[in-house]
């Protein structure tokens, strides 16, 4: 090998190696015009692999869902700590070149001054640079096989960088998730405080329910109305499913369940005001808001036999033709009644319609006409299976002043 003639080439031939190893190793996707990874949609919406490796036993649905996400994040950051550090070995690979160039021409540079030196103690004996040559020769050696791991790293680095983008892009989308998956979590908790929010406001719809009604009866508990159409207070509404359609929440009580509620305290009057010492009713005992301190008595004879006519006329049929006998039962029993013929009063037609629900047995709703023979009832649980059953059939539902006939036949 001709060491002159490499001394005096080599450095600027290596220049240009060494630039254009640098320009492969910088070579890549320009960072503005980054493009979304493939399958990115997963780790912007989907839910958690079923495969996470993480122990959820004893958690509710949200909570181990959130343990999944969790783990989900840790691997994906885990598998992009690995691409990187897999990255930085093969830079320091393609690096290996230019390092072995550099020592190359230091050593060139290192003659250079000694070959002057030389010169000026006489130019006698070996010269620096044959003393060096050895040395020289060994990096040359050594740069030919750097440059081969780098070109084979370099084929490989455009892999590894568009799968870092990719990982690195999905582990930033599922941590931008992080708030959601936790509120999630913090919402399952929340759904039974919704539950027990709704069952109080049903329990207040009760208990407003049975002061309309006795205000309606007695009328001197000044209220602005002794029978409004309905009234409405609406309540502060949160989006949980277990409070329904969420914008539009509250108490209702409408014109029909305000009339149904003032028969016990209507009746009630009246028998307090013949004998201070009389029973309530059965009629009264029905009523959710005294039903704990007054004592229930057997319903009323002509009551009774009405409920097993009414039973009896059904002759076992479905809930249509119980809704027909009783419609026309109470027909029947209002005529009986101007006519100076039966005990009947207005004020007990709920009464009879509880006593007939009891009797058949029946108090899951599972069709309109069970629903509106329910709806009439004096028993507050059969208004409110009730109102239910018209909540998911909202067409089916009577006028709030029908009359019960009417309601029924």
């Amino acid at each position: 090998m001709n060491t002159a003639a490499l001394a005096h080439a080599e450095p600027e031939a290596d220049e240009a190696v060494e630039a254009d190893d640098q320009a492969v190793v910088d070579a890549g996707p320009d960072d503005d015009e980054e493009q979304e990874a493939p399958g990115l949609a997963l780790y912007l919406t989907g839910e958690p692999p079923d495969d996470m490796n993480v122990d959820t036993a004893g958690l509710p649905p949200q909570r181990a869902r959130l343990a999944r996400y969790q783990a989900w994040v840790a691997r994906t950051k885990a598998e992009l700590d690995a691409l990187e550090t897999g990255r930085a070995r093969f830079l320091e690979s393609v690096g290996a070149p230019a390092v072995t160039e550099e020592k190359i021409a230091a050593l060139i540079e290192s003659d250079r001054l000694g070959l002057v030196s030389w010169m000026r103690s006489g130019a006698a004996g070996i010269t620096p640079a044959q003393i060096r040559s050895f040395e020289r020769q060994k990096l040359e050696e050594a740069l030919d096989g750097d440059r081969h791991a780098s070109e084979v790293a370099k084929a490989a680095l455009d892999d590894v960088e568009r799968e870092i983008r990719e990982r690195r892009q999905q582990a930033e989308a599922l941590e931008q998730r992080r708030d959601a998956f936790a509120n999630d979590a913090v919402i399952e908790v929340v759904e039974a405080i919704g539950a027990q929010y709704r069952r109080q406001a049903e329990e207040m719809h009760e208990t407003l329910t049975q002061l309309l009604g006795a205000n309606a009866a007695i009328g001197t508990l000044g209220y602005m109305e002794s029978l409004p159409k309905g009234v409405k207070v609406r309540l502060p509404t949160f989006k949980l499913s277990s409070l329904g359609a969420w914008r539009d929440f509250g108490i209702e009580v409408d014109r029909r369940e305000i009339q149904i509620a003032s028969g016990p305290w209507r009746q009630l009057a009246r028998l307090w005001a013949e004998d201070a010492r009389a029973a309530p009713s059965n009629a009264m005992a029905n009523s959710s808001a005294i039903d704990t301190t007054l004592e229930a008595e057997p319903l009323p004879e002509h009551l009774q036999m009405a409920v097993e006519t009414v039973v009896r006329d059904a002759d076992g049929g479905d809930w249509y033709h119980l809704a027909t006998a009783l419609g026309e039962r109470i027909a029947l029993l209002r005529s009986a009644a101007e006519n100076g013929e039966s005990a009947f009063v207005e004020g007990e037609t709920d009464t009879l319609v509880a006593a007939v629900i009891e009797c058949v047995g029946e108090t899951e709703v599972n069709c309109t006409p069970q629903a509106r023979v329910m709806s009439f009832s004096a028993t507050p649980a059969h208004r409110i299976a009730a109102a239910a059953w018209f909540e998911q059939h909202p067409n089916d539902r009577p006028a709030d002043d029908a009359d019960i006939v009417d309601a029924l036949l």
